[in-house]
């Protein structure tokens, strides 16, 4: 047995499922494309994931989440201790001016989607702003027990 703190006890690759939900908890989207891969080193887990929309479904509450992430996030430093990017967004209907970010909070298995507005500031993704054709592709990373 090696005592070594340097040693790496945890490797673990794997997949899951990106849903969209709405602060209501509706998970009746529907998806032409929903996938999602992860790597857990030690603490750290790092996730890429992609989301085609076909319908919203009954979602139409203001507060997004991405759910289903491999494993809950414990938070750090600092309370909201996962951040991500957006790497791809079609099919939104995002004003000029705005972009997106991903982050996770404490104890949670979800990520929530945050808009940066050049003139309003920061805030949550609305859902005005998702469409029934819309496309994310977004990479996160997170502390984990």
């Amino acid at each position: 047995s090696n005592t070594d703190s340097n040693t790496l006890d945890d490797y673990e690759e794997g997949t899951w499922t990106p849903v969209w939900v709405d602060d209501g908890g509706d998970y009746s989207a529907t998806y032409s494309l929903q996938a999602g891969s992860y790597t857990k080193i030690g603490q750290i887990v790092h996730v890429w994931g992609y989301m085609t929309l076909t319908s919203l479904g009954q979602l139409n509450n203001n507060l997004w989440t991405i759910q289903g992430l491999p494993f809950n996030n414990v938070g750090g430093l600092i309370g909201d201790s996962g951040c991500g990017s957006i790497g791809t967004a079609t099919g939104l209907s995002i004003s000029a001016g705005e972009s997106l970010t991903i982050y996770t909070r404490d104890s949670e298995d979800k990520a929530y989607v945050k808009v940066w507005n050049s003139t309003a500031g920061p805030g949550l993704f609305p859902a005005s702003e998702l469409t029934d054709a819309g496309h994310v592709r977004f990479t996160l990373s997170y502390i984990t027990a």
